[in-house]
């Protein structure tokens, strides 16, 4: 039995095979072609947005560009920001936030110059770098140190711990994003957890003079919240390697990275013990 269906604007005539099962084959074909998307509060895939986190709101750039930013740079800043002399010392120069900037607002992505692996020496300036990764290895750099070719992200500056950290930056499709973690008022900085080799290469003086509970063994970045650390340990594979197992089973001493494979670790005990 033949069957005319429509897909993708086109009429496309099956010759052979029943009309139920060849039809219900490019549903699913064209169901899987759907790209999920990850939300990066939850780091759970959907087909859409996420239903309890929402999307990311994007920042708008169309409102004009900010005149105070002019004399620091020639990039277009957007009105909600404005480039100035950073608060952090050694640091050069900031965004600083003129309008209320709500959690969640989405920034980027970041622009600049595609740099290849191979192209990059030991003498090479990585202070603009930002890496793109496909499992778990680098792909490319985007390197944003031209003003010609970058975009007002390049002024972002890295935090010196996690209190003053206000942004988060992610991988989407090739590109680099940041969004906002907290409501960011007039005047605050905006600051970004780069990774300890950055600070180092700044020569940024750290502040670890906070209330840390967790540290990484392989950089030392230190951590307020559990739920940082294990996106730090996530996403960086050496530093996942390299730290501890810090959570220990109070009956039969097995080690865990986090807190929630304990908890289902002593679950099953509870479970073996009801039996």
């Amino acid at each position: 039995m033949a069957c005319t269906m429509t897909y993708r604007g086109k009429r496309r005539r099956q010759v052979r095979g029943d009309c139920y099962s060849v039809c219900t084959q490019t549903i699913k074909k064209r169901r899987c072609a759907i790209k999920l998307k990850v939300c990066v509060t939850c780091d759970k895939s959907y087909h859409g947005d996420c239903p309890v986190h929402g999307p990311l709101i994007p920042l708008d750039e169309s409102r004009g560009w900010d005149q105070d930013s002019k004399s620091f740079t020639s990039v277009p800043v957007p009105l909600q920001v404005t480039v100035k002399k950073s608060s952090i010392l050694n640091a050069g120069k900031g965004v600083f936030a003129k309008e209320f900037i709500p959690r969640r607002t989405r920034i980027g992505p970041y622009k600049g110059e595609v740099v290849q692996k191979e192209d990059v020496t030991g003498k090479t300036d990585t202070s603009y770098f930002w890496e793109v990764k496909k499992n778990g290895s680098v792909l490319y750099y985007i390197d944003a140190k031209n003003e010609e070719h970058a975009n007002w992200l390049r002024f972002i500056n890295c935090a010196r711990n996690e209190k003053e950290q206000n942004l988060l930056s992610f991988q989407y499709q090739g590109n680099i994003y940041c969004y906002t973690t907290k409501d960011i008022l007039p005047g605050t900085e905006l600051l970004v957890w780069y990774g300890e080799q950055y600070v180092k290469l700044l020569g940024l003086t750290v502040d670890y003079m906070f209330d840390a509970r967790f540290t990484c063994a392989h950089c030392h970045a230190q951590f307020v919240e559990k739920y940082n650390f294990d996106l730090h340990l996530k996403y960086s594979p050496v530093c996942h390697d390299a730290n501890p197992q810090v959570f220990k089973c109070g009956k039969c001493r097995e080690k865990f990275h986090t807190l929630s494979k304990l908890q289902q670790h002593i679950r099953r005990h509870e479970q073996d013990k009801d039996r």
